[in-house]
């Protein structure tokens, strides 16, 4: 009986074991619960920068609204809209415009009408449109009479398309 072993009780093993896991735990659930009160706070950060950044939209549409000017609608144009009355011409352009700013201004009223009317059409005018925009800076294109026949033979071509019923 000289080798005999001796026995370490279950209860010393165990006690160390289970106060290991009850530390874990109680950590690991102080973790979870901050996690948690982070991932509020957040949301609610959230939802305070949407309430203010919808609140500074609102008070940036209201300020718009205010510097514009409203519009009333007088007699005149109420009666100028009802069918079988002829609406007033609008007033036309100044009569002292110089060659160029006339035949400018025929050749962009030309385009925006074909524009509202057909906007497939009106690609084929795009970049003529665009380049005499660059040339006629301010009234004072390079060469006056070469910018006047361009506009006036651009214009030409529009009227010609306008004149086709699909384009009208």
């Amino acid at each position: 009986m000289a080798s005999e072993k001796k026995r370490i009780p279950l209860v010393f093993v165990l006690l160390p074991l289970v106060a290991v896991l009850g530390v874990v735990g109680v950590i690991g659930f102080n973790l979870y619960r901050d996690y948690l009160k982070s991932e509020a706070e957040e949301e609610e950060v959230q939802k305070l920068l949407a309430a203010a950044e919808q609140e500074k939209v609102r008070k940036a549409k209201e300020q718009v609204a205010a510097q514009q000017p409203k519009e009333v609608p007088t007699d005149e144009d109420e009666l100028g809209n009802l069918p079988g009355q002829k609406r007033k011409p609008k007033p036309a352009a100044p009569v002292n415009q110089t060659p160029v700013a006339k035949a400018y201004s025929g050749f962009r009223a030309a385009y925006e009408k074909l524009e509202n009317a057909n906007e497939n059409a009106a690609r084929k005018f795009r970049a003529k449109k665009l380049q005499l925009d660059d040339q006629y800076n301010d009234g004072k294109p390079k060469n006056e009479s070469k910018f006047i026949a361009d506009c006036d033979a651009s214009r030409g071509q529009i009227l010609e398309l306008l004149r086709n019923p699909e384009n009208q």
